[in-house]
């Protein structure tokens, strides 16, 4: 975060705390979908894991850039 400067990390800040929300709405509206019973609550944290891989990839590619 120190290669961002303060506005970078501000930056980084608000666009993780949206995309927390977003993956808490997504696994909202994926309870009504799925249920939860144990084999439809297995897909909803399914989902949940390739959610949060794609994030840390993404962070990951950014650290990538900021660090050239």
């Amino acid at each position: 975060m120190e290669a961002l400067g303060e506005d970078g990390k501000d930056d980084l800040r608000q666009s993780q705390r949206a995309w927390i929300k977003l993956a808490s709405s997504d696994m909202e509206l994926e309870s009504h979908i799925y249920g939860n019973e144990i084999v439809e609550n297995a897909q909803k944290h399914e989902n949940r894991l390739f959610r949060i891989c794609e994030r840390a990839n993404l962070l990951e590619k950014y650290l990538d850039t900021v660090e050239l």
